[in-house]
C-alpha cells in the first residue's frame, strides 16, 4: 500500500507540473494554426511529419464551476466553426451537426474518465487487501524458527557429505589410474628382470670366454711365429730368385708390364671377395687355412725350383721361358695376396676374441658393405677403362689426320718444285712471238672493256624499266585504295545514317517518357499537398478536442472528489472488518499447513539419520582401503630400490666391459695404423713400377711413329715418280691445244663484228622499220576539249562528295572517340572488377584444394598411424615369443632359420662360382694377345712380304684394309661347269 500510495503521489505532482506547459503549447498553435501560407506548407512537410508527438492521455486536472461557463464560450471548435459559416464556407445544418457532434464526444470523455476513476478506487482497495495478507504470511513465516534452522542445519550438512563423498570418489579414480600404471611398470620391469641373466651365470661365461680367449691367443702367437719363420724363408728365396732373374730383366719388362695392368684390374676384386670370405669364416677354420698355407709354401718351394730349371732354359728357347716365367709371378702373387689375407683374418679373430662376443648381424652388415664396396670398384675401373679407350681413340685419330695433313703438304711442296723444274726445263722461244702475244692481250682488253661498257648500259636500260614497272605498280595499288576507300565509305555513311535515324527514334522515346515522369510528378505534388492540407487539418481538430478534453475533465475531478470523500469513510470500515475475518481464517490454515509440515521434515530427518550411518560405513571401508594401498605403496617402493641397486651394479659391470672395449679397440687401431703403413708402402713401389710402365709405352709409341713416318716416305716417293710420269706423258697435248685457242680467238672476232652491225642498225633514224603506227581515225580538238570538259566537271562533282564524305567521316571519327573513351573506361571497371571476382574465385579454389589436399593427407596419415600402431603390437607380440623360444634353446622362428640356410647355401654357391671363375682366367690367360684381344685362331699375316729387289727388306702393313682373300670353293662348285677363257686380243 505505501508503495504504491507513494507512486500515485509522484505522478500527480508531474501532472500538476506539466499542466501550464501544455497550456502554454496549445495556445500558441492556436495563434499559429491560420498564419501558415502555402509555400511554408510545401517547404516544411517534412519537419512536421517529424516534429509531431505522439498523443498521450494525461490525468485530469481540477478545474472551477465558473471558470467552466467562461472557457465553454471561448472553445477555439466553436469559433472557428461560427467563423467558417460567417465566411460562408459551411451551411447551418453542418455547424450544427458538427457542434452536436463535439458535445457527444465529450460527453463520452466524461464517461470513460468517470469509468476510470472507480476502477482506480477499486484497484487502491485491492491493493491495501494485499498488503494485509503479506503482513499476516510474513508472521506466520516468521513463527517456527527452531523447525527451521534445524531444517537448515541437516541441508548443510547433506551438502557437505555429498561434495565429501564426491572429493573420496574422484581421490579413488585417482588411485585406481596410478595403481594401473604401477602395475604396467611392474610388469616391464619384471619382464626386463627376466630377461637380465644373472650374476652367478655372467661370471661363468666370462670366465670361460677368458680361458678360451687366452688358448686362443696362444695359438696365435705359436702361428705368427711360424709364419715369421715362412717369411724368413721365403725371403732368402726371393733374393736367390732376384739374382737369377736380373740377367733377364731387359727381355722381361715388356712383357711385366702387361701383366701388371692386367693383374692391377683383376687383383682387386679378387682380394675384396677373399676378404668376404674370410669375414664367413667361422674359429675352427683358422687351423686348416695354417695347414693349408704351409702346404703351399711347400708348393711354393717346389715352384722356386722348376723356375730354376726353367730360367736355365729360357736361354735357348725364349717363348717357353716366358710362360714359365708368368706362371712363376701369378703363384707368387697368389700366395703374397693369401699371406695378407690370412694376417687380416688373425688380426679379424684378435679383435673379435678381444670384444668377446660378435653378433651375426655385424659380420653379415660387413659382407654387405664389402660386397657393394666391390661392386663400386668394378663400375670405377669399368669408367676409367671406357675413358682411356676413348681417349686413345681420339689420340690415334689426331694422329692420323696430323700424318696425312703432312702428306699432302710434302706432296704439294713436291708437285710445285717438279713444275718449276719443268718450266726452266722449256726451250725459249724468239721474241716475235711474244710481242703478237701482247697485242693480242691488248685486243683482248678492249674488247673486254667495250663490252663491260655495253653491258652497263643494259643494265642501266634494265633498272629504267623495272622503275617505270614499279611506278606503274604503286598508281594501279592507289587506285585500288582509292576504290576500296569509296566504297568503305559508302557503307560508313549508310551505317551512320543508319546510327542517326536509331538515335533519332531514342530521342523521341526518352522525351516521352521525360513527358510522362513529369506529369507523374506533378500528380504526386498535387496528392503531397492534399496530403499536407490534411494533416493540417487533424491537428486543428487534435487542438479542439484537448481543450474539450480539459474542460470535461475539471468538472469530472470536482464530481469525483464529491463522491470520494462520502464513499471513503463507509468503505473503510467495511474494510476492517473483512479484514480481521480473513486474517483468523488465514491463521487457522496455516496451523494446519505447519503441522503438516512438521510431521513430513520429521520423516524426511529419519531418512537423513539411517543416510547418514550409510555413509559412515562407506567411508570407513575407504579409510581401510586406502590404508591398504599405502602398505602397497611402501612394499613397491621398497623394491624399485632393490631393482635400482640392482641396476646400479649392472651398469657399474657395463662400464668394465666398456674399458676393457676400449682397450681392444686402441689395440685394433694400432694394427690398423701399421697395416696402412705396409699399404702405403706398397702403394709407392706401385707407383715406381707405373712409372716404368709410361716409361716403355711411350718409347713404344716413339717407335710406331717412325714406323709409319718411313712408311709414309715410302708412298710419297712412288706418288711422285707417278707425277714424273703423268707430265711426260700429256706434253705432246699442248700443240693440239694452243691450235684450238687460236681458232677460239677468230670466234671472237666474228662475233663482235656482228655486235658492232647490229648495234649501228638499232641507232639508225632513217630505218622505216624503227617505227609502228596504231590504228582507228583521230578526232578533232574540239571534241577532245568537250570530252575534257565533261571530264574536269565529273571531277569537280567526285571532290565534292569526297569534301561531304570527308566532314563526315570527321564526325563519325569525334563520336567514335567519345563513345569509345567511354567503353575504355567501362571496360576499365570492368575489368578490374572481372579481376577482382577471378582472384577471389581462384583464392577460393585454391583454399578449397589445399583443405581437401589436407583432409585427404590427414585422413591417410591417421590411417597409416593405425596400421603402424597394429604393426607395431603384432611384433611386440612375435619379439617376446622369439625371446621365449631362445631362452628354451630353439630358433626364434621357422622363417629365420630357413633365411640362415639360404645364406649358407649362397655363400657356398658364391665360393663355387668364385672357383669356376678363376679357372676360367687360368684358361683366358693362355689366350691373350699382346693387344689384350682373346683369339683362338693361328696367327694370320698382317704385312705384305718384302720383294727381292726391294732395297730395305721391310715388310709392308695393309693399312685400313686387308687384301682380298678368296674364300675356299663350297660343296655346290662340284655342280658348276669351269668357263672356256677367251684369248686376249692387243
Amino acid at each position: 500500500m505505501s508503495n504504491h500510495s507513494g507512486d500515485e503521489e509522484e505522478l500527480s505532482q508531474d501532472e500538476e507540473e506539466n499542466l501550464p506547459q501544455n497550456e502554454v503549447d496549445f495556445n500558441e498553435q492556436q495563434q499559429n494554426a491560420f498564419v501558415t501560407d502555402d509555400t511554408y506548407v510545401h517547404s516544411s512537410t517534412h519537419q512536421q511529419f517529424d516534429d509531431i508527438e505522439p498523443i498521450e492521455a494525461r490525468p485530469p486536472n481540477e478545474i472551477d464551476t465558473d471558470e467552466q461557463t467562461t472557457h465553454q464560450s471561448g472553445i477555439p471548435a466553436f469559433r472557428t466553426l461560427d467563423e467558417l459559416f460567417k465566411e460562408g464556407a459551411i451551411t447551418g445544418t453542418q455547424m450544427a451537426l458538427l457542434k452536436s457532434r463535439y458535445i457527444d464526444l465529450q460527453n463520452a470523455l466524461a464517461q470513460s474518465r468517470e469509468a476510470e476513476n472507480r476502477l482506480r478506487h477499486e484497484e487502491h482497495g485491492y491493493i491495501a487487501q494485499i498488503e494485509k495478507q503479506k503482513r499476516v504470511l510474513e508472521e506466520g513465516e516468521s513463527f517456527p524458527d527452531k523447525i527451521t534452522n534445524e531444517i537448515q542445519q541437516r541441508r548443510k550438512d547433506l551438502l557437505k557429505y555429498t561434495n565429501d563423498l564426491a572429493c573420496t570418489e574422484e581421490r579413488l579414480f585417482d588411485m585406481d589410474y596410478k595403481i594401473k600404471a604401477l602395475e604396467e611398470d611392474k610388469r616391464s620391469l619384471e619382464n626386463e628382470k627376466a630377461r637380465i641373466p644373472n650374476q652367478h651365470e655372467i661370471d661363468e661365461k666370462m670366465k670361460s670366454l677368458r680361458q678360451e680367449c687366452d688358448d686362443l691367443r696362444r695359438q696365435i702367437a705359436q702361428k705368427k711365429s711360424e709364419i715369421k719363420d715362412q717369411n724368413v724363408l721365403l725371403g732368402d728365396k726371393r733374393k736367390k730368385f732376384g739374382n737369377t732373374t736380373k740377367q733377364h730383366e731387359e727381355l722381361m719388362n715388356t712383357i711385366q708390364i702387361l701383366e701388371a695392368e692386367h693383374l692391377q684390374v683383376t687383383r682387386r676384386p679378387g682380394e675384396l671377395l677373399k676378404i668376404i670370405d674370410g669375414l664367413n669364416l667361422q674359429r675352427d677354420q683358422t687351423d686348416q687355412e695354417a695347414e693349408e698355407l704351409e702346404a703351399k709354401i711347400k708348393e711354393q718351394d717346389g715352384n722356386l725350383l722348376q723356375l730354376l730349371d726353367d730360367i736355365n732354359k729360357m736361354k735357348t728357347l725364349t717363348s717357353k721361358e716366358i710362360k714359365s716365367v708368368d706362371l712363376q709371378n701369378q703363384q707368387n702373387e697368389r700366395l703374397n695376396d693369401e699371406i695378407r689375407n690370412v694376417l687380416n683374418l688373425i688380426a679379424f679373430e684378435d679383435a673379435k676374441l678381444i670384444k668377446g662376443q660378435i653378433d651375426e648381424r655385424q659380420s653379415t652388415e660387413a659382407v654387405k658393405s664389402t660386397v657393394q664396396m666391390t661392386k663400386q670398384i668394378r663400375e670405377q675401373h669399368a669408367k676409367v677403362q671406357k675413358q682411356k679407350e676413348r681417349l686413345l681413340r681420339e689420340l690415334k685419330r689426331v694422329e692420323n689426320q696430323y700424318n696425312i695433313a703432312n702428306d699432302e703438304l710434302g706432296s704439294m711442296h713436291m708437285t710445285i718444285d717438279k713444275l718449276n723444274l719443268q718450266r726452266t726445263a722449256l726451250p725459249v722461244d724468239d721474241p716475235a712471238p711474244k710481242q703478237a702475244a701482247e697485242n693480242l692481250k691488248e685486243e683482248i682488253h678492249d674488247i673486254r672493256e667495250d663490252a663491260e661498257k655495253y653491258e652497263k648500259e643494259l643494265l642501266v636500260k634494265q633498272s629504267t624499266l623495272t622503275t617505270a614497272q614499279k611506278d606503274q605498280q604503286e598508281v594501279q595499288l592507289r587506285q585500288d585504295n582509292c576504290r576500296r576507300d569509296a566504297i568503305s565509305m559508302a557503307h560508313f555513311a549508310s551505317v551512320v545514317s543508319n546510327e542517326r535515324e536509331q538515335k533519332c527514334r531514342e530521342k523521341m522515346k526518352a522525351k516521352h517518357r521525360l513527358e510522362s515522369v513529369i506529369e507523374d510528378l506533378q500528380r504526386k505534388n498535387g496528392e503531397i499537398y492534399e496530403h499536407k492540407k490534411r494533416i493540417d487539418d487533424l491537428e486543428i481538430q487534435k487542438k479542439e478536442s484537448a481543450g474539450m478534453y480539459e474542460i470535461v475533465k475539471g468538472e469530472r475531478n470536482k464530481c469525483v472528489n464529491a463522491i470520494q470523500v462520502n464513499t471513503q469513510k463507509s468503505n473503510e470500515m467495511k474494510e476492517k472488518t473483512k479484514l480481521l475475518e480473513n486474517e483468523i481464517e488465514i491463521l487457522r490454515t496455516k496451523l494446519i499447513v505447519l503441522e503438516k509440515d512438521v510431521q513430513k521434515k520429521k520423516l524426511l530427518v529419519a531418512g537423513s539419520i539411517v543416510e547418514r550411518d550409510r555413509e559412515k560405513h562407506k567411508v570407513e571401508k575407504q579409510r581401510i582401503y586406502l590404508s591398504e594401498l599405502t602398505a602397497q605403496g611402501k612394499q613397491q617402493t621398497s623394491e624399485n630400490v632393490n631393482y635400482s641397486n640392482l641396476i646400479a651394479l649392472v651398469e657399474k659391470e657395463l662400464g668394465q666391459l666398456r674399458k676393457d672395449y676400449d682397450t681392444s679397440v686402441l689395440d685394433r687401431n694400432e694394427r690398423s695404423v701399421q697395416l696402412v703403413e705396409r699399404y702405403n708402402e706398397e702403394v709407392v713401389f706401385q707407383e715406381k713400377v707405373n712409372v716404368q710402365d709410361t716409361k716403355l709405352k711411350n718409347a713404344y709409341v716413339e717407335l710406331r711413329s717412325r714406323d709409319d713416318e718411313i712408311r709414309i716416305l715410302e708412298l710419297q716417293i712412288q706418288e711422285e715418280k707417278r707425277d714424273i710420269a703423268l707430265s711426260k706423258k700429256k706434253l705432246p697435248i699442248k700443240r693440239s691445244l694452243n691450235e684450238e685457242l687460236k681458232l677460239y680467238r677468230i670466234c671472237l672476232e666474228a662475233c663482235q663484228e656482228r655486235l658492232v652491225e647490229l648495234e649501228k642498225m638499232l641507232e639508225n633514224p632513217n630505218d622505216p622499220a624503227r617505227v609502228r603506227f596504231l590504228d582507228g581515225v583521230d578526232e578533232s580538238p574540239a571534241s577532245i576539249m568537250k570530252k575534257l570538259e565533261q571530264l574536269e566537271q565529273r571531277l569537280s562533282i567526285k571532290e565534292e562528295q569526297s569534301l561531304e564524305k570527308d566532314l563526315i567521316l570527321e564526325q563519325v571519327h569525334r563520336l567514335i572517340e567519345r563513345l569509345s573513351t567511354k567503353a575504355d573506361a567501362g571496360k576499365d571497371d570492368t575489368l578490374a572488377l572481372a579481376k577482382k571476382v577471378n582472384d577471389l574465385q581462384s583464392k577460393i579454389k585454391d583454399i578449397t584444394r589445399k583443405m581437401m589436399a589436407t583432409l585427404s593427407e590427414l585422413t591417410i596419415h591417421q590411417s597409416d598411424a593405425l596400421k603402424l600402431q597394429q604393426e607395431k603390437n603384432v611384433k611386440d607380440v612375435e619379439l617376446q615369443q622369439f625371446y621365449a623360444r631362445m631362452e628354451q634353446g630353439e630358433p626364434p622362428s621357422e622363417e629365420l632359420e630357413q633365411e640362415w640356410q639360404r645364406t649358407n647355401e649362397i655363400e657356398y654357391r658364391r665360393k663355387m662360382e668364385r672357383r669356376i671363375r678363376e679357372d676360367q682366367e687360368r684358361e683366358t690367360e693362355h689366350h691373350l694377345l699382346p693387344g689384350g684381344v682373346m683369339t683362338h685362331a693361328q696367327p694370320r699375316p698382317q704385312a705384305y712380304a718384302p720383294s727381292d729387289d726391294a732395297e730395305i727388306q721391310i715388310s709392308k702393313p695393309y693399312g685400313s684394309r686387308a687384301p682380298f682373300k678368296p674364300s675356299e670353293p663350297g660343296a655346290n662348285m662340284r655342280h658348276i661347269r669351269k668357263p672356256n677363257p677367251k684369248p686376249i686380243e692387243i
